[in-house]
């Protein structure tokens, strides 16, 4: 059995043109049999249902306690392989196949592409701070929600945030979950998914989940992972840049009071630097977000004895359910 080990996850890529968000999978050529495995951090995943699809035609396969699912006497052609349901980007792989292909190849893919938030009950928030609304604003009152089975994608309950964004579904069990949000108005672009699951051992009650609406779908955060940072400047200047530290150009720095009034909004220049023009001495929430990033929040303290004139704040963006972060 030959396993395909050079496959990662699919890359999503933000163009600075318009933002448009370009999904590349890896490619690899198959023979007419083959399988595909489907681990979740190095543990195979039972029950899931993956899918082979060409332009016209949709082959099902389900798989087994080794995470595998086997798919036999496929006509030569271009398809793509997935799971059926998955949060963020998810895994993928573009798949030629031939019919001198080479025999018995096993396709490994990731499921969730985004690890599952975990809690002790499916009760929880939903924040929205990357929008003009304040950094501490919750979602638009009554968002409405599904709750999927993650294997099967059977919806369990419905419900909707209440004005707080608060959610939660009784005598839901240990296990895997999507929760499926969906607004009919421009709030969030597009329906999108998350990737929850229950479990007794979980260090934490409740979700507390930062959510943003990007070109490439649905982002979220768990904060209980993602802390809110502390910089102490004396002025607000610094340079917002990607997970590999390449300068991201566009990003918008939103500044707020602490009434959650907006003080200032600011677009990082083509090497993603910025500087605030209107924040005197006291302290204010600092949100940044790009498209296709994870936001980033933090408390300044501008003009704070801490504070050093000569350094610059460094904010990293995480993507899709990494944290990110800001320093000094």
């Amino acid at each position: 059995m030959r396993t395909v080990r050079a496959l990662g996850l699919a890359t999503a890529l933000t163009i600075a043109h318009g933002w448009a968000c370009v999904i590349i999978y890896p490619s690899v050529s198959v023979g007419p049999n083959f399988q595909v495995k489907v681990e979740d951090r190095g543990h195979p995943v039972q029950g899931l249902h993956v899918v082979v699809r060409d332009g016209h035609a949709r082959i099902r396969g389900k798989t087994d306690k080794n995470g595998l699912a086997n798919f036999r006497n496929l006509r030569p052609g271009a398809y793509q392989v997935g799971v059926n349901l998955d949060a963020g980007v998810p895994d993928g792989a573009d798949l030629e196949v031939r019919s001198d292909g080479p025999p018995n190849v096993t396709v490994p893919l990731r499921w969730p592409s985004i690890p599952p938030v975990f809690a002790r009950s499916m009760k929880g928030i939903l924040h929205a701070g990357d929008y003009l609304a304040g950094p501490n604003a919750p979602p638009p009152a009554s968002v409405s929600l599904d709750l999927l089975d993650a294997f099967s994608g059977r919806v369990l309950a419905s419900g909707h945030t209440n004005a707080a964004g608060e959610f939660s579904f009784e005598g839901i069990g240990s296990g895997r979950y999507f929760l499926k949000l969906k607004q009919s108005d421009d709030w969030w672009g597009e329906t999108g998914l998350i990737a929850l699951g229950v479990d007794s051992t979980a260090p934490v009650e409740h979700f507390d989940l930062d959510l943003g609406g990007t070109d490439c779908g649905l982002s979220y955060t768990d904060r209980n992972q993602c802390p809110q940072g502390d910089l102490h400047v004396a002025q607000l200047r610094g340079r917002v840049v990607d997970p590999e530290g390449a300068a991201i150009a566009n990003a918008d720095i939103l500044l707020f009071d602490l009434s959650d009034k907006l003080v200032e909004k600011i677009r990082t220049d083509r090497n993603g630097d910025f500087a605030s023009a209107n924040a005197v001495a006291g302290t204010y929430y600092l949100v940044a977000k790009a498209p296709g990033f994870s936001v980033s929040r933090s408390t300044v303290y501008v003009g704070s004895a801490n504070g050093t004139e000569s350094r610059t704040t460094k904010i990293q963006l995480g993507i899709f359910g990494s944290c990110s972060a800001a320093a000094q």
